[in-house]
């Protein structure tokens, strides 16, 4: 594991009373590999079709693809603004060196919101296209708990920098992202192409598909 590698690792994901902490990483890929299950056993066979159709991918493909995005859904929570919630981590991640900016509580963006934010710097990787679409995607992956961030997605006062924290921080991200896509290896994707009604139809189920698989992983 490079050095990088290593300093992901460290973020948290979730704690409380019947675990001290969950590795953020490990949470990501325990919702993709529920993703996977779900798309296997949870969906029928006529859904399957019809996200196929839509993705004009092959089944194993596109099972794998929704597994991967499904894996980006708390990328907001490798924050300033989420570590600092706890404390042990906010200590091991200053002492590596990653900054904490000050946050006043009114200030601190839900994680989900703060995941479309980080998003949008990432479709390179992504790739995908036409970007009107890869935004519906950042909305459906922001959604996860059951709140669309469209309008505060395009307001910049936010607070925004202070939530997302610097450089170290984006570089981290890049690597979390870049090793969630090397361990899942998700199909490439072709242009969509979706009238509005498709649209309509496959973001909200795709959310709905988010929400069912980190509400699963997420369960002790």
């Amino acid at each position: 594991m490079s050095e990088l590698n290593a300093e992901i690792s460290h973020f948290i994901g979730k704690w409380g009373e019947a675990t001290e902490g969950h590795p953020l990483l490990y949470h990501l890929i325990d919702s993709a590999a529920v993703a996977e299950l779900l798309w296997q056993k949870g969906l029928t066979p006529g859904a399957r079709r019809q996200f196929c159709d839509w993705l004009g991918l092959p089944a194993e493909d596109c099972g794998r693809l929704l597994a991967f995005w499904t894996s980006l859904h708390d990328l907001g929570k490798a924050t300033p603004s989420f570590q600092a919630k706890h404390i042990p981590s906010k200590e091991q991640l200053t002492a590596m060196g990653f900054d904490f900016p000050f946050l006043a509580p009114a200030g601190i963006r839900h994680h989900s919101l703060l995941s479309q934010w980080i998003l949008s710097d990432f479709n390179e990787i992504l790739e995908i296209q036409p970007v009107r679409l890869f935004n519906l995607l950042r909305f459906a992956i922001g959604g996860h708990h059951g709140t669309f961030h469209i309008q505060e997605d395009q307001q910049q006062d936010l607070d925004r920098e202070k939530n997302l924290g610097g450089q170290r921080w984006s570089v981290a991200r890049l690597e979390l992202i870049q090793a969630l896509k090397t361990l899942m290896a998700p199909p490439r994707l072709m242009p969509l192409n979706l009238d509005q009604t498709e649209q309509n139809a496959f973001f909200n189920l795709l959310t709905g598909f988010f929400v069912s698989a980190d509400w699963l992983a997420s369960q002790d």
